[in-house]
Order: C-alpha cells, then structure tokens, then sequence
C-alpha cells in the first residue's frame, strides 16, 4: 500500500524502501512458517491422549515375565567353567529384568 502510494507521488526513494521491506518480509516468510508448523505439531503431541492397556494385559504380561526369568534363574549353570552360556543365560535375564522394570512404570 505504502509502495503504491510512493508510486503515485513519485516518491523513488520510497518506493525503493517499500520493495526492499516486501522482498525481506517474502524472504523471511519461510523460516516463519516452519516455526509457526514445527509450533502447532508439537502442541499436538502433547494434547493427544495415550491409550492405556488394559488391566488384564499387563497382569498377562507381568505373570509372563516373571515366569521367564524364573525358568532362566533354574537353568543358570552351577559350574562357571561355560562362560558362553552364563553369558547368554545373563543377557535374557537381564533383557526380561528390564522388562519387568518397564512394565511396572
């Protein structure tokens, strides 16, 4: 508007100002939107609602678990001259020990 009547007064100066304040304000107009759309999603995120399971899931879950890690307490070798399989055997453990930790959460 401001150009347009700097146009009409012949006003050169001003009118150069007003396309250089439009090429700035285009220029810039990108980096405001995506702030402005990298803004919105993440209030999205936070407003949507997490499911939660159900009761009986988790206590499946749960009685699974514990199952698990007490068949891999029995099977632990009582010689430690098989480091493979203490190895292996402590992994799981630890892998349905995390698990539990996770599900309790």
């Amino acid at each position: 508007m401001l150009r347009t009547k700097a146009s009409e007064v012949e006003d050169g100066e001003q009118e150069e100002r007003m396309s250089r304040f439009i090429k700035c304000y285009d220029d810039e107009y990108h980096e405001r939107m995506v702030f402005m759309a990298k803004k919105s999603m993440a209030i999205e995120r936070f407003n949507n609602q997490k499911l939660l399971p159900i009761v009986e899931d988790v206590v499946k879950l749960s009685i699974c678990l514990r199952n698990e890690a007490s068949i891999l307490r029995s099977s632990a070798p009582t010689d430690l001259n098989t480091p493979a399989d203490l190895k292996e055997i402590y992994s799981s453990l630890c892998k349905v020990s995390l698990a539990e930790v996770i599900l309790f959460n």
